[in-house]
């Protein structure tokens, strides 16, 4: 199994028909205000978009061989909640984007999305999503971590005009329990999870909550494992840690899924291969605190905001 070990897939016919949920809308930012009134001469902006109380600010555009790069900022009203400096535009992009979502989370609101991009080996990206569904709106950054753009996706897994939002859990990169038994980045499992908008914010589903979703990615990943399994030929020694990578995913959409404690480690037990099995306290009980402690979002609010 070649490349960055991540368990994307499309779930089955029953769900093929959730994916592309996002109506989206790419602003212009050539159209946009032009320097805000508020700006210094340090932070001339290069675009600037309103979008209900909130204005996305993108400024300081610099460009030398290495690449293009540009500060960030989010404010309500006229105050700051959010900014990040020296942001990288991937190569094939000329501006930085707001992506206005139709819909999102549900009929009646709207979102807004600007993805920030670290720079360097493998990270790191962050979305600032701004949504209204009320006369204030909300506003959150998204830690997606390894992540790009295109693994940030809507679903309405219950068609009825509700939406979730996909991104990917990378707590077991670069997994390790000793010298001997570690994964590299490539080997590494990442995990699908959702983001529901609930009480006025978005959060992480806890388990149990779309246990269909987390089936079929458990039976993905079971397809997967006993392939690993069958294999006969030299190739089965380079693929041990696909097989720890597996039988780790299997767990976690395992405990997604609502199943119990016991059943889920005996689940992890059966798909580690020999050289892992002695350890498999130890990993289950590090899948269970990563289920339990995945939450990339934090809510972004001006100190001004009357209660």
């Amino acid at each position: 199994m070649k490349g960055a070990f991540v368990l994307l897939i499309f779930i089955s016919a029953f769900y093929s028909s959730i994916s592309g949920a996002f109506a989206q809308e790419t602003v212009n930012l050539d159209s946009l205000t032009q320097p805000h009134k508020g700006d210094t001469p340090a932070q001339k902006s290069i675009s600037d978009h309103s979008f209900g109380a909130f204005r996305f600010n993108f400024s300081n555009f610099k460009e030398d061989e290495l690449g293009k790069y540009y500060d960030f900022q989010l404010y309500e009203a006229d105050n700051s909640v959010f900014s990040q400096d020296d942001n990288t535009l991937q190569p094939d992009i000329d501006k930085p984007e707001v992506n206005i979502l139709q819909d999102i989370p549900y009929p009646t609101c709207q979102s807004a999305t600007a993805f920030l991009f670290s720079g360097g080996a493998h990270c790191c990206t962050t979305v600032v999503l701004a949504t209204n569904c009320d006369r204030h709106g909300k506003a959150f950054s998204i830690e997606l971590e390894h992540s790009d753009s295109d693994e940030f996706k809507a679903l309405d897994l219950n068609k009825d005009g509700i939406h979730q939002i996909s991104v990917i859990d990378w707590a077991f990169a670069y997994y390790e329990i000793n010298q001997e038994l570690r994964l590299c980045f490539a080997s590494s499992p990442s995990f699908k999870r959702l983001l529901i908008f609930e009480g006025g914010k978005w959060s992480p589903d806890p388990p149990g909550k779309f246990p269909h979703y987390y089936e079929a990615l458990m039976q993905e990943a079971e397809g997967e494992l006993k392939k690993a399994r069958e294999l006969k030929d030299d190739e089965a020694l380079k693929d041990d840690d696909d097989r720890v990578a597996l039988a780790i995913s299997k767990t976690y959409y395992a405990l997604m899924a609502g199943r119990s404690d016991a059943e889920s480690e005996a689940i992890l037990k059966s798909g580690l291969p020999r050289t892992w099995r002695s350890n498999v306290k130890r990993v289950f009980g590090d899948v269970k605190r990563a289920v339990l402690s995945f939450n990339p979002v934090k809510s972004l609010q001006s100190s001004t905001r009357p209660l």
